[in-house]
């Protein structure tokens, strides 16, 4: 998405919502919550996903014909002899599958069923089928029929996968599940996944995924257009273990995909990333706190563009992600980097809010030469208009690696309009290879200037201001990061808000 259209688009907001109860860490390691900033209860944002959404500013694709074709029906006392009907309802999701029409409806009656393989039953561009809970119903789908080893909800088709060779056409979903809590299984294998995705055009809509031994949502190569909208994800250890890299969502090639309007909490690694020669993906106005402690003494980022994945895997060019945008996401209390760009072409990051990140390992901002065909270092990286706030304990606000002994990005490299700050100690900076250390901001200025030809104009060493309220990162009265954000970057904040003419630094907009 070019920045051109966030400019001068425009956006409709639903309301805003409250959301869940704090969970516990993952891994069975209590953290204790950063001073102010919980998971209990939070406001999130919300995004339009109803048909005909001209002013759709971060360009999720549009449902089609949903509704337009018959309604299946599946309730835990169904039968699956029965015709599907709300007074002869069917008993598993599987065998609606198999019944419901491109503009169909399958709705589930209250209770817990297994998942499904989902590989047929597709809709079509112009009639999409929809998957969701009986109104004011509570529906949770845990597990697959098929096995440990399979996702709770698997979107397959034999075209599609995720070792599949550049350029490869697949069948198309066209589905959208929409208010239904789903859940993997203790003991599930690598796959098995709460959703894995490797069909384009799938859309996971106001749900509540939880709780795989794997990355709790897999979004693969073949999966183009696919999005994750309004969801709470996280991990609880009481109910299923994860394994040590689990990840909230993970994009491995996919193009197009948009993560927006998001709550995930308490996950063991990387809340979320895109990489594999990922195209154009999107997260914006997610929420991310008490992330990346799964393994003690280790540190996970909050979001990435770009990680590390098997060359062989890198088939559409040498980068792990081009033309990413990281746009108005609130960040709290993350063991690692709340914003990293990793090998990857065109990164972009805007008006994030980042509180109390790299609290093990990194720093606020990463950017490093993980992954791509031979540690290819990044090529553009922009950070404008971003508020990082550091712990007194580690106030690194930029770290770069070199691995291999690589640069860590090739130019253009933009830093403007930030805001750095930690509370009781002066915020450093590392930036291999030219200095291994933590040194002060001056210092990083003169590497940048050296190397880049840059003149970072962020504020250092300035307090935000911003209200620590439970779920609140919002600037108060007087902060230094109001009207001071570099002009065209966001045309709307993290609540939907129109930005002033001289907008507010940050996810939140003030206007004062």
């Amino acid at each position: 998405m070019k920045k051109s259209l966030i400019r001068s688009a425009m956006v409709f907001a639903i309301p805003c919502m409250l959301l869940f109860s704090c969970k516990k860490v993952s891994n069975n390691e209590q953290v204790t919550p950063d001073s102010g900033f919980s998971n209990s209860p939070g406001n999130i944002a919300r995004v339009n996903t109803t048909n005909s959404n001209p002013g759709n500013i971060y360009d999720v694709e549009e449902v089609k014909g949903a509704g337009t074709a018959a309604s299946i029906y599946v309730a835990t006392n169904g039968n699956d002899a029965a015709t599907g009907t709300i007074d002869a309802p069917l008993k598993t999701l599987t065998k609606a599958i198999t019944l419901v029409k491109p503009g169909g409806t399958i709705i589930m009656r209250a209770g817990t069923y297994q998942g499904a393989v989902i590989n047929r039953g597709f809709g079509t561009d112009s009639a999409w089928v929809t998957l969701t809970a009986a109104p004011g119903e509570a529906v949770t789908l845990q597990g697959n029929p098929r096995g440990t080893s399979v996702a709770t909800i698997y979107f397959y088709n034999s075209g599609c996968d995720e070792y599949a060779p550049a350029g490869s056409v697949c069948a198309s979903a066209y589905w959208r599940i929409k208010g239904l809590k789903i859940m993997s299984i203790a003991g599930g294998g690598a796959d098995a996944n709460a959703v894995k995705i490797d069909m384009p055009h799938v859309q996971i809509d106001s749900c509540t995924l939880c709780c795989a031994v794997p990355d709790i949502i897999k979004i693969v190569r073949t999966a183009n257009f696919a999005a994750v909208l309004n969801c709470e994800i996280y991990a609880d250890s009481s109910v299923v273990i994860p394994g040590r890299n689990s990840q909230g969502i993970d994009i491995t090639g996919a193009d197009n995909v948009r993560v927006i309007g998001n709550y995930l909490h308490d996950l063991p690694d990387v809340a979320m990333y895109a990489k594999g020669n990922a195209r154009n993906p999107i997260f914006a106005v997610n929420r991310i706190s008490n992330t990346g402690f799964g393994t003690p003494g280790t540190g996970y980022n909050a979001i990435m563009l770009g990680q590390q994945t098997d060359e062989n895997r890198l088939v559409d060019g040498p980068y792990e992600s081009y033309d990413g945008l990281v746009v108005n996401n609130l960040i709290s209390n993350v063991s690692g980097a709340a914003l990293a760009a990793s090998s990857s072409y065109n990164a972009r990051f805007y008006h994030n809010t980042c509180y109390l990140s790299g609290q093990r390992i990194h720093s606020g901002m990463l950017i490093s030469t993980e992954g791509g065909i031979s540690y290819t270092p990044n090529k553009g990286v922009e950070f404008v208009n971003n508020i990082f706030i550091q712990p007194a304990a580690r106030p690194r606000i930029l770290t770069s690696t070199d691995r291999e002994y690589t640069k860590p990005t090739e130019g253009p490299l933009v830093f403007k309009n930030n805001v750095y700050w930690s509370s009781g100690a002066i915020p450093t900076f590392v930036w291999r290879p030219k200095f291994y250390n933590d040194k002060p901001f001056a210092q990083w200025l003169a590497a940048y200037l050296e190397i880049y030809g840059g003149v970072d104009n962020s504020m250092n060493n300035v307090n935000p201001l911003l209200s620590l309220a439970p779920g609140n990162l919002e600037p108060q009265s007087g902060s230094p990061a109001i009207n001071a954000a570099a002009t065209g970057y966001a045309t709307y904040d993290f609540y939907g808000r129109n930005r002033s003419n001289t907008p507010t630094i940050g996810a939140i907009e003030i206007i004062q």
